[in-house]
């Protein structure tokens, strides 16, 4: 998700007429887009990889800039930028939450540490939905900016036959009734075929184990796991349906998935959460806000 934002505000601002650098720091890549094989940041022909140990001498070396980071994850790097430069952090998730969720108490009180360097240095920040500007007002006394996602469209063909894409499994996201219920309907509709985004397979809890054996024994239902970006688009914007609908909890009611904002950007329906920080925009899009029980009624 940081890839993609990143990517959205570098041509935000080539668009508007100045000369931005799309940087990432290369253990950063190497971890998230290389390692999982999603290949998100790769697909931008600007992109630059920074090394991580060189970081300091780039920023002393260039002129005096302003330096945007997504999501708040290198904190060594936004103090050693904000010597020189106005930094802006750009907030898009409440990953404290997530590992609340996850019940990680030790992630949990580095990220709120990390956290606090940011909020303590940042010249401005930017935030995507009101949801977080309620946390960052009580944490925050300077500028901030609102900027919500926006998409790009890539739009492919459906297939003929009916094609629900669907899950991404973590262990902080509750998805044990929709798999349930969306097992239910591919028994029922054997003409109907899936794709189950599998994800982590370490995120596979207890409560995931009965949906997801489940799942992979249907005929026609395909398991992913990590893919291309190139093959991810032709999944999504092929389906008639992506399907995101997990339990809510707190932390849920501040995010929602990478494969939710790639369906949107390709004119994919998404059967979402209602009652998050992104009730005000799903309006706009095909789809239909809801709670895991409505997958009863998914015909």
């Amino acid at each position: 998700m940081p890839a993609m934002r990143a990517r959205q505000l570098y041509v935000q601002l080539k668009s508007a007429g100045y000369d931005p650098e799309y940087l990432m720091l290369k253990e950063r890549y190497v971890l998230t887009c290389e390692v999982s094989g999603l290949g998100l940041a790769r697909k931008h022909s600007a992109l630059k990889l920074l090394p991580t140990g060189i970081f300091s001498k780039f920023a002393n070396r260039i002129e005096p800039a302003a330096f945007i980071f997504t999501q708040a994850n290198s904190p060594q790097e936004f103090k050693v930028a904000s010597k020189r430069h106005r930094v802006i952090l750009d907030c898009i998730a409440r990953k404290d939450l997530e590992f609340a969720a996850m019940q990680r108490a030790d992630l949990h009180k580095i990220y709120v540490a990390t956290e606090k360097v940011y909020m303590d240095h940042a010249d401005v920040i930017l935030y995507t939905s009101p949801k977080l500007w309620d946390h960052i007002k009580s944490n925050y006394d300077h500028d901030t900016a609102y900027n919500p996602f926006s998409f790009w469209p890539e739009r492919r063909s459906k297939r003929e036959k009916m094609t629900l894409a669907f899950g991404g499994v973590h262990s902080w996201i509750d998805y044990s009734e929709s798999f349930y219920a969306i097992g239910e309907y591919f028994e029922a509709n054997p003409d109907k075929r899936g794709f189950f985004f599998l994800g982590e397979v370490n995120g596979v809890t207890d409560r995931h184990a009965k949906g997801v054996s489940r799942l992979m024994g249907l005929p026609n239902v395909s398991v992913l796991n990590s893919l291309p970006f190139e093959q991810l688009v032709d999944v999504i914007s092929r389906s008639h349906l992506f399907v995101g609908l997990s339990r809510l909890n707190e932390e849920r009611s501040f995010a929602t998935s990478v494969r939710t904002v790639h369906s949107i950007s390709m004119g994919t329906p998404v059967f979402h959460n209602r009652g998050t920080g992104f009730d005000g925009v799903f309006p706009n899009f095909p789809g239909e806000l809801g709670a895991p029980a409505d997958l009863a009624n998914l015909s």
